[in-house]
């Protein structure tokens, strides 16, 4: 026998599940990875005009599973749209993620740098913890981002996060406050709201309704050169990440050796990346989100794998439960598309 698909949806801490029920057309939640907002849908049907007309900055609380299994919560958001249409008469409701922490996004000017002679350069951990500290939350690093320092780290009208982010792009990383935890990890390690990194699910061909791998022509690029200037030598050196040709330079001239180097292995990883993308439809599954890792098996060369969710976008109707998931190739499966 198959499942009965089930929502709930709270607003403003009333339960109007059964409110809404009869008149639901779609739900529709998108689970987006990094900083992007995850939103909300929910599209209704508004015959006869009975429903009264909600207001932006409701706060609603999603839910979505099966009554067999039970529901998963989805995400708080915040009412941002309402969108009246007909005929046929619909009012749709759209929100984005609730900002638990809108203080990350207050610009501040300071400066990150160890006291005391000699120098000392200052840990990102460091960095990170601090920032973790002053918002109440738990900092988790990215294993193989605790090596990472700096001489001297300038934040000039820049949010804590803007920060972060910028420090995490050179090292292709993202930065994201995830439940009680601030995240600065490697694209791809997937992590929970505890920081725990996300289990891998695997797929095979029968629990795909359906699926499409495009497989790009590749750029090219087999290395990458980033610029630095050496103060002491009053000289321009060069580091590469990759070997061979053809070769992309970056422009920008960075202010010493493992800044160029961070940067170089960045643009390396993004181009590797790049190289395959991937579409998939099948039945609703709640524990599917954003950067969790998929293991695909029995399909074909070139489908099976290791992928990263990038987006997943869950939608309830009448016509049932259905998870569209959008990813591209975890970093270490691209050997295989050489």
């Amino acid at each position: 026998m198959g499942l009965t698909p089930r929502c709930q949806i709270v607003a403003d801490g009333s339960d109007i599940t059964a409110l809404i029920a009869k008149r639901l057309l779609r739900l529709t939640v998108t689970d987006h990875a990094g900083i992007q907002s995850d939103s909300v849908e929910i599209r209704l049907d508004d015959e006869e005009h009975a429903l009264a007309l909600p207001r932006t900055g409701a706060r609603l609380t999603v839910s979505m599973g099966y009554q067999e299994t039970g529901l998963s919560l989805m995400g708080e958001y915040v009412v941002d749209e309402i969108t009246l249409s007909g005929p046929p008469n619909t009012l749709t409701l759209r929100g984005k993620a609730a900002d638990m922490h809108k203080a990350l996004k207050v610009p501040k000017t300071r400066t990150w740098q160890q006291a005391g002679k000699p120098v000392r350069r200052i840990l990102l951990d460091h960095i990170l913890t601090t920032i973790a500290d002053e918002h109440q939350l738990t900092a988790k690093l990215g294993k193989d981002l605790t090596a990472i320092d700096y001489e001297v780290v300038h934040q000039s009208n820049e949010s804590d996060l803007q920060l972060l982010t910028r420090l995490g792009r050179k090292l292709g990383a993202i930065a994201k406050p995830v439940g009680e935890h601030l995240l600065l990890v490697k694209r791809g390690e997937s992590k929970t709201a505890s920081g725990r990194r996300l289990p891998a699910i695997t797929l095979s061909k029968p629990d795909l309704t359906n699926w499409e791998v495009s497989l790009t022509e590749r750029d090219g690029y087999q290395s990458v050169v980033a610029r630095y200037r050496d103060v002491a030598e009053a000289k321009e050196h060069t580091v590469t990440a990759g070997e061979g040709e053809p070769v992309y330079t970056l422009r920008t001239l960075y202010k010493d050796e493992a800044d160029a180097k961070q940067a170089a292995e960045a643009q390396r990883r993004q181009f590797a990346t790049g190289k395959a993308r991937l579409d998939i439809e099948l039945p609703g599954r709640a524990d599917i989100l954003a950067e969790t890792p998929l293991v695909l098996s029995g399909i074909r060369e070139g489908v099976n794998g290791e992928w990263i969710v990038e987006t997943a976008t869950h939608m309830l109707s009448e016509e049932g439960y259905v998870l569209r998931i959008s990813g591209k190739r975890k970093i270490n499966e691209l050997a295989v598309m050489k």
